[in-house]
């Protein structure tokens, strides 16, 4: 039961200390992560609470994307996914050419089946995709393992360091930050904790949506990526194959997009005039979706184990660094010089 409550406890205390002190460069976000990451590291029963964390980290984070989904009109994703379209695909194609690179270097099963599940996280949507992924490759629960460790690990430390990084390198213009954050940062999660840190501290809320744009059009490459590794590892029988296709496809795309059509909707129905109702019923989904995501980063931070990078071992951690250093270069580069 403690592991339910734990995170919404945590994320309440933090929210009251927060604007206890009215500090403007603290970012609630920020502190529900390394808060979580401080109580992860010392919690020595953590085993007790793991339900529940899962739980909140999963569905209570689902639910926040959800929600996200009022901040944007159809108008404000087709304008954002055009441009984030072209670095997304790019992203996708380079870092698979890098992965046959590392299985060319690295030729066992072993080391195959870690490289192609860290590229998929790297290239697509991190946790979520290495699991999706997981079933057609036949990779073993070991491989698994070391495999989302090290996304999380390198996904926690970019998610802290790349706000401020993105705030320097593109000078707080917001549709190349978010650009940057949301093709750079592996995890739905992190890349929503990174912008919503760069929106409280940088005062720029426009870098949340063009991010979790971004995310999500990467997020949809799983459409591409399942069906491609259910033709390529076709010893699994076709049922097989549907239903890990269909289990691995996040559903909450459809709750974002759902809530984007009800914004457009509502937007074109109260059409030059101002309605108090329809203003106040997207602030309370905005704020929900704040007070979910928040309370799942809490428990995002207490689930992941710095601890864990020894048992990975130096390789592994290396591939997955390479991995998302080249992310970074690329994206440093074409949107800094294609994207105004």
């Amino acid at each position: 039961m403690i592991g339910y409550i734990l995170s919404p406890i945590v994320f309440l205390l933090i929210y009251i200390f927060f604007n206890f002190l009215n500090i403007p460069f603290l970012s609630i976000s920020l502190l529900c992560i390394v808060v979580g990451l401080i109580i992860g590291q010392l919690y020595k029963n953590k085993i007790n609470i793991l339900e529940g964390i899962n739980f909140t980290t999963k569905y209570i984070l689902q639910i926040g994307i959800i929600f996200l989904g009022i901040r944007l009109s159809f108008i404000d994703l087709l304008n954002f996914g055009k441009v984030a379209l072209p670095i997304v695909i790019l992203v996708f194609l380079i870092i698979f050419i890098l992965r046959y690179i590392f299985i060319i270097k690295y030729n066992s099963l072993s080391q195959k089946n870690i490289i192609t599940l860290i590229s998929i996280g790297t290239a697509v949507c991190g946790i979520t995709a290495i699991m999706a992924a997981s079933p057609f490759i036949k990779a073993k629960e070991n491989e698994i393992s070391y495999a989302t460790i090290t996304i999380s690990i390198i996904g926690m430390i970019s998610l802290i360091s790349y706000p401020f990084i993105g705030f320097e390198i593109f000078e707080d213009n917001f549709k190349q930050v978010g650009l940057f954050l949301g093709s750079s940062i592996h995890d739905t999660s992190q890349v929503i904790a990174s912008s919503m840190i760069y929106s409280s501290l940088f005062n720029n809320d426009q870098v949340i949506d063009v991010a979790i744009v971004t995310k999500l059009l990467r997020n949809s490459f799983l459409i591409i990526l399942l069906p491609y590794l259910a033709i390529s590892y076709s010893s699994i029988n076709t049922n097989s194959h549907l239903q890990n296709i269909k289990n691995g496809f996040p559903l909450f795309l459809i709750g974002f997009l759902f809530f984007s059509v009800i914004r457009t909707s509502g937007d074109y129905y109260f059409l030059n005039s101002i309605n108090e109702t329809w203003n106040f019923l997207i602030h309370l989904t905005e704020q929900l979706s704040f007070i979910f995501i928040n309370i799942a980063l809490v428990s995002l931070g207490i689930s992941t184990n710095i601890i864990d990078i020894k048992k990975i071992g130096f390789k592994t951690f290396f591939i997955g660094f390479v991995f998302s250093l080249v992310l970074f270069g690329i994206n440093f580069l074409v949107i800094k010089n294609f994207i105004s």
